[in-house]
């Protein structure tokens, strides 16, 4: 009866092996289930990660580039402002220039006549004597004759000073 007894022993032990060897196969199934979960669930987040992260580049790229549009847009703004000036200065600087000339040109010929004048001191006292004594409308021609022949550019506030007085005499 020991042989039965201990042959169904045996055969316990192996439906329990067995057993355990099937429950450790369903373990590792299900741990290998969980392990492709969590992989899968790691690959979603990890993709969902690269996408956000692509988005918020290309979001980066967009601003950059519009950036770079306003400045560029800023630069041709102030370049044609600087060319509009450029050329406003440049009329200008013509239109001045031709009256620059044509006033230095006067000057420079009422420098070249005052160095033919003359400036003889008896002559030059004489005729500040004469409008201080003799200034009428009839003799404005004769004054007009000896003041374009004289240089009177040192006698000029005693010239101003006579005719003053001979205005306010006179009215």
């Amino acid at each position: 009866m020991e042989n039965t007894t201990g042959s169904g022993r045996d055969a316990v032990k192996a439906s329990q092996k067995a057993g355990e060897v099937l429950a450790k196969k369903k373990a590792a199934e299900e741990e290998a289930k969980k392990a492709a979960a969590q992989a899968e669930a790691a690959e979603k987040r990890r993709k969902e990660t690269e996408e956000k992260e692509r988005k918020r580049r290309e979001e980066e790229e967009e601003l950059e580039r519009k950036r770079i549009e306003e400045e560029q847009l800023l630069k041709a703004q102030i370049v044609e402002s600087y060319l509009s000036s450029l050329a406003y200065r440049k009329s200008a600087r013509s239109t001045n220039t031709s009256s620059n000339i044509s006033s230095t040109r006067s000057a420079h010929k009422l420098l070249i006549s005052q160095k033919k004048l003359s400036s003889d001191l008896k002559k030059t006292s004489a005729f500040c004597k004469k409008i201080r004594t003799n200034l009428t409308l009839s003799a404005t021609s004769t004054f007009q004759k000896d003041a374009s022949t004289l240089n009177l550019s040192r006698y000029f506030s005693e010239i101003t000073s006579s005719i003053i007085e001979i205005f306010y005499l006179t009215s």
